[in-house]
């Protein structure tokens, strides 16, 4: 993964997703136009999920936060959104983020296009299967979250 097939990308972070046969190798690329690329391999022999389905080409809402991609556990969230609510859930979630990150940073935050959906998709590192856990446990109880989650709904 340190070699891309296009010119000035970057590979900024990589990881394993293991799901029964559905394990593969995700990769997140930085792209010179400032937008980022993830794609999937699959490592298992048969594979649902070529990986031109999971080659997502990504716009960024923030900006990667690289130094975040090598903790241990790694919570890639994707989310479709409903064509009418685009222009409006993304830049709430952004605006929405410092409450969010009282508790734990968030290393990315992009949407994408995959078949007519439009997704929402953003990273975020902990230290442990525990910590994410925790963290989550602790935002559904914070009303500043739940009322941005209302919003989404």
């Amino acid at each position: 993964y340190e070699e891309s097939q296009n010119p000035g990308d970057k590979c900024i972070a990589a990881w394993t997703i293991e799901y029964g046969a559905l394990n593969r190798v995700v990769s997140l690329w930085e792209r010179p136009s400032g937008n980022c690329l993830i794609s999937g391999e699959p490592t298992a022999s048969i594979d649902w999920l070529s990986p031109a389905r999971i080659g997502w080409r990504l716009e960024s809402h923030i900006a990667p936060r690289v130094e975040l991609l090598s903790a241990p556990f790694l919570d890639l969230r994707m989310y479709g959104i409903k064509p009418s609510q685009k222009d409006e859930i993304l830049p709430a979630f952004v605006e929405n983020l410092p409450a969010r990150e009282r508790y734990s940073m968030c290393a990315g935050i992009w949407s994408a296009r995959e078949r007519g959906q439009d997704l929402m998709i953003h990273l975020w590192p902990y230290e442990s299967f525990d910590q994410r856990i925790a963290v989550r446990e602790k935002t559904f109880k914070d009303p500043e979250w739940l009322q941005y989650l209302s919003f989404t709904k």
